[in-house]
């Protein structure tokens, strides 16, 4: 019955009713049990049993995780938790290893204490003006002839289409599947000044380009993953399509901070074009580039037949009293375990008018994690994909707006309507502004009556926008606390609906997400389930409704990037707001791949905000050397505001990449400071690895790589042969003879 696949870890699956919602709830709905002598959810309560929270003697009342704001790579996962001795209910959290977080730590990371306990409000829908954000440059291609021309292999359409039948028939509702996964063999690999397809081309101004072009017959679109991307300052990589070059995307130079790879937007065509620029004297030392695979994709948007949504949806258009809430509504394109996968989702507005934050809510089966299938990093959102006309044609899906780059995963609730768990939501903050024009959904988190009318607004099949009619209902299933329970009057949803707003059709405002349910075109009278707003709001409180008039310290950036000959880099912190009495905050670097003391100096203090002042500054010191290393990269941490508060999201923790700018002409591994002057006791030559011509690099002699010997790399020597037999330099058992 699911509209969506899979879920996060099973024990992630654990909650109840809110036990401060349990009164507000209609009279005639059931209502869980919280003191039967079975546990309602047996694999939470076995974990918090191991923890000394054994079910005879508390109950869990809702599970959730979310992201620390003052360090975005780690996640927590929450417990609501009610003694049955009759004492108060508390929060529990635990972290990745499973041990239970400390009220400091908690403070330390930013997680603020969850009022279960709010009175009921509402806010209004937010309308944005057209254009009031200008959306990013789109990049230009140099247009220098693709050096390289990779054809990809012909998918299986027939037994693709023979899954998606089988999938079509499944009484659950899950993802709409619109791609494939296509492996390149061998993958595109560009390190330094080397290829593995293709040539570098010199332009006239010095700079070098190189580009190579993917095809794939028959695909309405690709999109290409870099499982390694690192650019040299001021080189970019961007994709556009080689029919029509100005579909460009990028520019593209690493990956997110804390992330190791990127999932490309989407391209619409079947030839599309990867091209690299490197601008005149930029070292390559550090360029490296990986291409593995793209996702085929090959049907949805309306393009095919079995793309299409049921006859009983109705064209959003042909209601022009939700023209407004229809432009909060977007389709999610993202990277699932069977390709790539579309759900529906919305933005959604907070309370504070000063701020244009991009809040985007939606199921936590279509988006369930930060990385990895169905991770927040590799989403796209497409924007007022609908007609035009009422009933009349949908745009091309390249035409519609779209923000691509990801999102921040900041909460989320696995769970089921008809098994238990969580309300199945996830709140993300898009990383890309949206384009002017769309709307913030309001919202209420009054606990709704049986029969109230209710309209959704969603993307089935994958295909363009329709909008749905219903009333709330009595459900016999057994968690109806966590979710809303409708019946369609007009409309229905179906795969990649789900995620999609439920709104009050008095007021349009957000009241919660479609989990599933067996409802279709065929099926008017089964129900569908979305997981409640009031219920999810206590966790996403503190984003959506954050406290009025206290400022935020934060770092001016996200990452701070400098040579290692710099000496330092000077950082900035900045507050929100004239704090007017002194406030403070304090900060400290700590370790990643460089190490203090090696790397960098530790630095650690606290900065006083007075009278008017907003920014403070301090110094990080780095070393420099002579040798070539990878870049490296230490984290700065902002913690124990006082007079002010950490944001939600934003630039802390903050990173500091150390760029090696040691020359290396002749690529051995040794720099051409380290050669001339002969650091490792011998002068060499810089722009020939092997000065002695005897077959081993300068590298491999001076550091004993050949057989464990070191050797005088100026002079030409003879390695001797291995004395023993090559098998019995094996780590563990000889082979058997």
């Amino acid at each position: 019955m699911n509209k969506g696949v899979g879920r996060r870890l099973a024990w992630r699956s654990t909650a109840l009713i809110l036990g401060v919602l349990l009164a507000a709830l209609p009279s005639s709905a059931s209502e869980p049990c919280v003191d039967c002598g079975e546990p309602a959810f047996p694999e939470a309560s076995a974990r918090l049993a191991m923890l000394g929270y054994p079910p005879d003697r508390f109950t869990v009342l809702m599970a959730w995780e979310e992201t620390a704001p003052a360090d975005r790579r780690q996640m927590l996962d929450g417990y609501h938790v009610l003694p049955k001795d009759g004492g108060p209910a508390f929060d529990l959290y635990l972290d990745a290893t499973g041990r239970i977080v400390e009220e400091p730590r908690l403070a330390a990371l930013g997680i603020a204490p969850k009022n279960w306990e709010l009175k009921p409000r509402e806010t209004s829908m937010n309308l944005r003006v057209p254009d009031a954000k200008k959306s990013p440059d789109t990049p230009v291609p140099k247009a220098v002839s693709p050096s390289a021309t990779v054809t990809l292999p012909a998918i299986d359409r027939d037994a693709i289409e023979a899954e998606d039948a089988h999938s079509s028939g499944d009484t659950r509702k899950s993802l709409t599947r619109i791609g494939v996964f296509q492996e390149i063999a061998p993958p595109i690999r560009l390190t330094g000044n080397e290829s593995t397809h293709g040539e570098w081309q010199v332009l006239p101004d010095g700079s070098r380009a190189w580009s190579a072009e993917l095809r794939s017959e028959g695909a309405v679109g690709l999109r290409v993953h870099f499982s390694r991307l690192m650019m040299p300052e001021g080189a970019e990589t961007i994709i556009y399509n080689a029919e029509m070059p100005s579909e460009a995307y990028g520019p593209y130079t690493r990956p997110h901070a804390g992330e190791n790879d990127i999932w490309a937007a989407s391209c619409f065509g079947n030839r599309i074009v990867v091209e690299c620029r490197v601008p005149a004297g930029a070292p390559t030392t550090v360029l490296s580039l990986l291409i593995d695979k793209v996702i085929y994709i090959y049907r949805g948007f309306d393009a095919l037949p079995w793309a299409k949504a049921g006859a009983c949806n109705l064209d959003v258009t042909c209601y022009p009293a939700w023209a407004g809430a229809a432009r909060a509504v977007g389709g999610i394109g993202s990277i699932g375990d069977i390709g790539y996968v579309w759900c529906t989702g919305s933005l959604i507005a907070d309370t504070d008018p000063t701020t244009d934050i991009p809040y985007f809510i939606t199921a936590n089966h279509c988006v369930g994690a930060q990385e990895g299938f169905r991770g927040a990093s590799s989403i796209e959102v497409y924007w007022l994909y609908q007609t035009s006309t009422c009933d009349g044609l949908p745009p091309p899906a390249s035409s519609v707006p779209r923000t691509t780059g990801g999102a921040d995963y900041l909460a989320g609730s696995p769970g089921n309507a008809t098994f238990g768990g969580g309300n199945d939501f996830t709140l993300l903050r898009l990383r890309n502004q949206p384009p002017g024009g769309l709307a913030y959904l309001g919202w209420s988190i009054m606990a709704q009556p049986l029969q109230r009318p209710v309209t959704c607004i969603h993307h089935p099949t994958g295909s363009f926008k329709r909008i749905s009619f219903a009333s709330l209902t009595n459900t016999d299933n057994n968690f109806p606390s966590l979710f809303y329970e409708v019946l369609y009057s007009l409309g229905t949803t179906e795969h990649g609906s789900s995620g999609c707003p439920l709104m009050l059709t008095e007021t349009g405002q957000f009241i919660g997400q479609l989990w599933g349910g067996g409802a279709s075109c065929t099926n008017m009278n089964f129900p569908d389930y979305y997981g409640r707003f009031d219920v999810t709001f206590p966790i996403v409180r503190n984003y959506l409704d954050p406290a009025p008039n206290i400022p935020f310290a934060d770092f001016s950036e996200a990452e701070y990037i400098a040579g290692e000959a710099a000496g330092s880099v000077l950082v900035e912190v900045r507050i929100s707001l004239p704090p007017g009495a002194p406030a403070s905050v304090e900060y400290a670097t700590a370790d990643g791949t460089a190490v203090a003391g090696r790397d960098y100096t530790p630095v650690a203090g606290t900065l006083v905000f007075e009278g008017t002042i907003q920014s403070k500054t301090f110094s990080v010191p780095i070393y420099d050397n002579t040798h070539t290393e990878p870049d490296r990269t230490f984290r700065l941490i902002l913690s124990n505001p006082s007079g002010c508060e950490l944001p939600p999201t934003g630039n802390n923790p903050a990173t500091i990449t150390i760029l090696d700018d040691d020359l290396d002409n002749d690529g051995d591994g040794l720099s051409d400071y380290d050669e001339i002057h002969a650091v490792y006791g011998y002068v060499t030559d810089p722009f020939n690895p092997d000065t002695d011509g005897d077959g081993y690099t300068d590298y491999e002699e001076i550091m004993g790589l050949i057989h464990g010997i070191k050797s005088d790399p100026t002079q030409f020597t003879a390695i001797p042969a291995l004395s023993v037999p090559y098998f019995t330099m094996r780590s563990g058992p000889c082979p058997r003879r």
